[in-house]
């Protein structure tokens, strides 16, 4: 049988898809046979071709992994001696990865009554030869990661094990391997082995700076056995902060390494901030955190359209972030203020200036409180002159800044409202031509401070409607409509039933966008004017829009009708869900067609995007 069985594989291997059906057949009948079990043993054993090995161990695998228990001792015995002496016939590296595919497999079942298993990989291991090594170290992670708490008792023997491989500083696969193996243990360490375990993190730490100046990728995944210690035993590491956290800054601060492993140590670096705040405080680590990534915020803008997650500058405002939440305001703020804020706003550089103003803003969130009652002014200041620097880039991240100020100040910085927004309002028509940044931030920093003004907004509502409706006529660029319709929304969810006077003005424009044809940018406008149409039927009171619900829920139908995309009709349901708070009689004669439309939209599998987010770097 292994000889007609290996015949069948070879076929499936064959670029010739008439030829992989019939082998295909074949081996679904011959799979009904007990015996192509030990046929796969034998092909794993004698088979030339490690192509057609690799094939008979991931069947076998297949064919043990729910039938284990029902085999009997000898075929049992059979499979796994032989298991171990194509581990041990030096083969092709994904030979070795199927065969230890099938040992886990057995190792969930009998791990205990399986001595051989790790006699082999503990020889192999301790063998002088490094390929024996690697492969052993290679097995034994696996095997770990299978049998999780069934290692316990072996792992003394193994920490020693560990220790001695760490020490070949001049092979980075057993160092990196060494580090795998070790990650799999962690989730079953108990206080017991805290000391033992931990003696080994130095050599770990010094393996990742090793393989770093090799292989990146085999140093992240060498570094996630610090992630793992982190999520489940973060006592251990607490020895080892300022190695770790050197680390992690070096990393952060070398720009000849990927961006995405920057990113990666640098959201270890995040981690370790908001669990061992104390800490860090402890050891006087923060500045030295601050040395680094502050300097690392001066970097130039992406394109609006660029993914920044895994962009080390954009990711360096994230670990300040995390710095602001959990960190005392006042042992963080004064020492950001004083030695990095104002050093870098008075610097003849614009990425400095501009760095300045982006940690102004991160931090704002996190330390508002401390920020209101000793800054505010200082911090409107530098914003302001941020304003009417000559470098792009700090005035967009003046802007930023203020949006950032309008939503966290609340509500002091309303008293600020007659400097604040004129010159949003002069922004906006100095930027109406253009698509940059500094268009969706200047509305960010607009939306930001008029959605929380309430009824302070009213004496300004005549010149924000004027410049609002202005940018809706008159921008030649769709996404400046789109903001601008937007912007009207905020400003009539702040106004409420005094931005009826302007509704009239308001609407004359909107209704343009609200009939728009549907082409991608006939879509964009309408779904923004929708949403906004939402906004005056729950904001400007039921006598005022009862005379437009009608209207509006057949401009809703008409359009759920016809539509394909998923964010328009997510915008419709929240206007008939706002029309439903207001005037739930003008919904009554339609329910039928609107209720089986929702139940069309439950049953599908498309995702809308979220409404408006202003772009932030």
């Amino acid at each position: 049988m292994a000889a007609q069985l290996e015949q069948i594989i070879s076929q499936l291997l064959v670029p010739d898809s008439n030829a992989i059906a019939a082998a295909t057949a074949k081996l679904k009948e011959f799979a009904k046979d007990p015996a192509i079990v030990p046929a796969l043993c034998q092909i794993l054993s004698t088979s030339e071709n490690n192509t057609i090995q690799q094939y008979a161990a991931t069947i076998l695998r297949q064919k043990i992994e729910r039938n284990w228990t029902r085999l009997d001792n000898d075929v049992r015995n059979g499979i796994k001696t032989i298991c171990l002496q194509a581990l041990q016939s030096q083969v092709s590296r994904e030979v070795r990865n199927s065969v230890t595919a099938v040992v886990c497999v057995i190792t969930k079942h009998e791990f205990s009554s399986w001595p051989e298993l790790l006699n082999f990989i503990t020889a192999a291991c301790y063998n002088d030869n490094i390929p024996a090594k690697e492969l052993g170290l290679y097995v034994l992670g696996e095997v770990s990661e299978a049998v999780g708490i069934e290692m316990e008792p072996h792992f003394n023997s193994l920490f020693e094990l560990y220790a001695k491989c760490l020490a070949h500083h001049g092979n980075p696969e057993v160092l990196h391997l060494t580090c795998v193996a070790m990650s799999q243990l962690v989730p079953y360490l108990g206080s017991n082995h805290a000391q033992k375990f931990g003696v080994l993190l130095p050599h770990a730490i010094n393996a990742i700076q090793i393989l770093l100046g090799v292989d990146e990728e085999k140093a992240c995944t060498s570094f996630e056995l610090f992630d793992a210690l982190l999520d489940c035993e973060v006592a251990i590491i607490v020895p080892h902060l300022t190695s770790l956290l050197t680390l992690c800054l070096e990393v952060t601060k070398n720009g000849s390494l990927d961006d995405g492993t920057r990113v990666k140590f640098m959201t270890f670096l995040s981690w370790l901030v908001s669990t061992k705040k104390k800490a860090l405080q402890k050891l006087q680590l923060v500045t030295t955190i601050l040395d680094v990534i502050l300097p690392l915020m001066a970097c130039p803008d992406r394109d609006e359209d660029e993914d920044t997650s895994q962009y080390p500058g954009s990711f360096a405002g994230s670990v300040l972030d995390t710095l602001a939440l959990h960190l005392p305001s006042d042992k963080l703020v004064p020492i950001l203020y004083k030695n990095y804020i104002i050093p870098l706003m008075s610097s003849t550089q614009p990425l400095e200036r501009k760095a300045g103003l982006t940690a102004l803003a991160v931090v704002a969130e996190g330390t508002c409180e401390y920020m209101l009652e000793h800054m505010l002014q200082e911090c409107l200041k530098l914003a302001g002159n941020g304003l009417s620097d000559e470098a792009p880039e700090v005035r967009n991240a003046a802007l930023y800044a203020l949006g950032q100020f309008a939503e966290h100040f609340q509500p002091d910085i309303v008293k600020y409202s007659n400097e604040i927004l004129p010159v949003l309002c002069q922004k906006i028509a100095d930027e109406m031509s253009t698509q940059s940044g500094a268009l969706t931030r200047t509305y960010y920093a607009l939306e930001s401070f008029c959605e929380n003004m309430g009824e302070n907004i009213v004496p300004y509502l005549p010149d924000l409607v004027e410049k609002l409706v202005v940018m809706i006529a008159h921008s030649p660029t769709v996404h400046g409509k789109e903001l601008a319709i937007s912007a009207l929304g905020a400003v009539s969810n702040a106004a409420e039933e005094a931005i009826v006077p302007f509704l009239g003005q308001i609407m004359e424009h909107l209704k343009v966008y609200l009939t728009a044809p549907d082409t991608e940018d006939g879509i964009t406008l309408k779904t923004q004017a929708i949403d906004t149409l939402s906004v005056f039927a729950r904001k400007i009171g039921k006598d005022t829009f009862s005379p437009m619900a009608g209207e509006c829920v057949q401009l809703g139908i008409a359009n759920l009708a016809s539509a394909d995309d998923p964010d328009l009709r997510r915008c419709i349901y929240s206007l008939f869900a706002a029309i439903s708070s207001t005037c739930p009689e003008a919904l009554y004669p339609c329910l039928d067609p609107i209720v089986k439309k929702m139940f069309e939209t439950l049953d599908s599998t498309e995702v809308s995007l979220n409404s408006y987010v202003p772009f932030i770097s």
